[in-house]
């Protein structure tokens, strides 16, 4: 079949069989990390897989992987965001299970046979939530995120707007039949709308294993701003609780304002302890902006008296305070490592994804790079001290400060243009 058929399927549909599970990846150029995707859907063994890619259009080589694949059924045309193509995916699906893979992640060896046995095993489950790893671009592990939507059903889903990662996260197909497809008209919430009216008829089950890796790195949708995502949330409570219970969407838009408020508040904060001043007060007042009435914000008076502390004391003493939990300040820390005295630190991260990808991409200049303070920032509170820090040679610290600020100025500017 030749590209001049625009949006027709290709690839084999396997009319032998009809397969367990129905595996969908929504995609656009992603010739980067694509054939990994696709390689561990195609390694899993014990288990009838059907896979189902819906592209957008690429015009950078991500066609050309998929017709490596002659078993993945593909289409390639334009479409109007990962949600519709992940409802085309839908129509195309023949299984009774339903699985959603970025292009970028992967899945483990044995992982899909297991969580088919385990709807065998459970008839009542709708919904199955496993256990996810975050990794850098290369793979390395950043983060691991356990399963746990039973242990937070309803309760926490509603009040405390938790959501599930959706790679991680596996459907019987009726379940879209019965509460709807996902809302085409979100862009960053989609997954978090559809569980929040799942949830209103199905209790959510855990299975206790590590089923997926998820890629995170700066293009990624799951590395954007929280404004997108918040703007999102607000049309689901809209259209979730507004009807039947207005004195509960009143209460999920505040949540929603608060929430948001609070993120650009910790990275005002961030900002400022890395001397980043402007970036400081632009953020400042985008926290504002969400909740006017800083001050009547808890975190505001938590995080405000870090600073306070920090700029009184100094940074010589303030390192010295006794940390909650017994850890010993970072400087002390430092010391008993030796291999870390010949280096200077270049940049303070937000967390451990930040710091290895930042690593990451320093290598990839030739600059080498450590990262220390992980153990700290992961265990202790307060944002003002316990971050991540970045180390490198002195004789290239120039070099890696002048191209982290390049990285960030780019960061930056995709925000820009994705919130427009």
């Amino acid at each position: 079949m030749s590209d001049a058929d625009g949006g027709a399927v290709r690839g084999d549909a396997k009319t032998g069989e009809t397969p367990e599970i129905s595996i969908i990846t929504p995609c656009y150029n992603a010739v980067r990390h694509l054939r990994d995707a696709l390689e561990s859907v195609a390694w899993q063994r014990g288990v009838r897989v059907e896979h189902i890619v819906v592209d957008a259009g690429s015009q950078d080589g991500t066609v050309e992987i998929l017709k490596q694949f002659p078993a993945v059924r593909w289409l390639s045309e334009p479409d109007s965001g990962q949600a519709d193509a992940f409802n085309k995916g839908l129509a195309l699906a023949r299984a009774p299970l339903i699985g959603w893979l970025n292009a970028d992640d992967v899945y483990e060896p044995g992982a899909l046979a297991q969580v088919v046995q385990f709807f065998h095993k459970h008839p009542q489950a709708a919904l199955v939530n496993g256990h996810l790893a975050r990794v850098d671009p290369d793979g390395k592990p950043l983060e691991f995120l356990p399963a746990r939507s039973s242990r937070f059903w309803l309760r926490h889903f509603w009040w405390r707007w938790y959501w599930l990662n959706h790679p991680s996260t596996f459907y019987r197909k009726s379940l879209f039949d019965e509460v709807g497809p996902i809302d085409e008209s979100l862009h960053y919430a989609m997954d978090y709308d559809f569980y929040l009216r799942a949830s209103q008829q199905h209790e959510f089950h855990d299975i206790d294993l590590l089923t997926t890796r998820m890629r995170v790195h700066p293009e990624a949708k799951t590395s954007q701003g929280w404004d997108n995502f918040a703007a999102d949330v607000r049309h689901t409570f809209e259209k979730v609780w507004k009807p039947a219970h207005p004195w509960f969407y009143r209460y999920s838009l505040l949540g929603v304002r608060m929430y948001a408020a609070k993120s650009h508040l910790s990275e005002s904060f961030i900002a400022l302890r890395a001397g980043n001043r402007a970036k400081s007060f632009a953020e400042l007042k985008r926290a504002a902006a969400w909740w006017p009435l800083l001050p009547l914000l808890p975190t505001f008076y938590r995080y405000g008296a870090r600073v306070a502390l920090r700029l009184a004391l100094g940074e010589s003493l303030y390192g010295r305070l006794p940390r909650r939990g017994g850890q010993p300040p970072s400087s002390e820390q430092h010391k008993a490592d030796p291999e870390h005295r010949e280096l200077v630190m270049v940049y303070r991260a937000k967390n451990g994804i930040e710091a290895h990808l930042l690593k990451n991409a320093l290598e990839a200049a030739g600059i080498s790079a450590q990262v220390v303070g992980e153990a700290l920032a992961a265990t202790e509170s307060n944002l003002w001290f316990a971050a991540p820090q970045i180390l490198v040679k002195a004789d290239q610290a120039e070099q890696a400060a002048r191209m982290l600020r390049e990285l960030e100025e780019a960061r930056l500017s995709r925000a820009t243009g994705n919130s427009e």
